[in-house]
């Protein structure tokens, strides 16, 4: 699903691009969420970088949208930014923080698509897919790639992720079935009933050992046949030769 946040502090383009935007969904059969927010500063406090796609309009009372994107870009936000303006001439301050593009005011359903798929085909070719992870301490999002593997004890989950260079240990609520539907990826497989592995992260095979970096984690006899199938067609897929 792709969340996306709407700017505007006027209530009527708000709520015309949000309907529009729904319309798109139901047509092209896209699984999508829309938040409203009235000015840059009420998105600047909300848990931003939660949202894939933010339409950003222009010329807002207080901070305007070319503030709030350069802002929004200072605080490390790297998803995409589609501006609204009534001036074409702002579409060219656009580009210069990595807009993905621009709708001129009124919009029009055609423009609101094209721009639409053209964000949607961007984050389908992104490498490295973003997680959020629900905490105590509130929402927290980290590169999908920087998982080093999840555990699961009782209730709870356990993610072990890179952060500069380090591993941190984010605790959550959660099962393991629920983290293997949302990990439904090529690269994340069980290793045993309480591990999902990042095989990115792989170093070795050993009987029934998988090696990550400094951590060891046991590779059962009811996941070892799975695990090993899917690892070795992991790195065939990603160029890796075998001897």
């Amino acid at each position: 699903m792709y969340k996306i946040a709407v700017v505007d502090d006027d209530k009527v383009e708000r709520e015309h691009l949000k309907t529009n935007i729904l319309k798109f969904a139901e047509t092209n059969n896209t699984e999508l969420s829309v938040d409203e927010y009235c000015n840059g500063d009420s998105l600047l406090k909300s848990e931003f970088k939660e949202y894939d796609i933010i339409f950003l309009d222009i010329a807002m009372d207080g901070k305007d949208g070319l503030q709030t994107a350069k802002e929004l870009r200072n605080s490390s936000f790297n998803s995409l930014i589609i501006f609204c303006t009534n001036f074409e001439q702002y579409a060219i301050n656009g580009y210069e923080i990595d807009a993905t593009g621009y709708l001129i005011k009124p919009v029009t359903e055609f423009s609101l698509t094209q721009n639409l798929k053209k964000a949607i085909n961007a984050l389908k070719k992104d490498i490295n897919p973003k997680i959020i992870i629900k905490t105590v301490h509130g929402n927290k999002v980290f590169n999908l790639n920087d998982i080093l593997y999840v555990e699961v004890q009782k209730h709870n989950l356990y993610y072990h992720v890179l952060v500069n260079k380090n591993v941190e240990v984010i605790r959550c609520r959660g099962s393991m079935q629920s983290i293997v539907k949302n990990l439904n990826s090529e690269f994340f497989a069980q290793c045993s009933a309480c591990y999902l592995v990042n095989m990115n992260h792989v170093k070795s095979l050993e009987k029934n050992i998988v090696y990550l970096g400094s951590d060891e984690l046991p590779l059962s006899r009811n996941y070892k046949r799975s695990f090993t199938d899917k690892f070795m067609d992991y790195m065939l897929n990603n160029g890796v030769i075998r001897n």
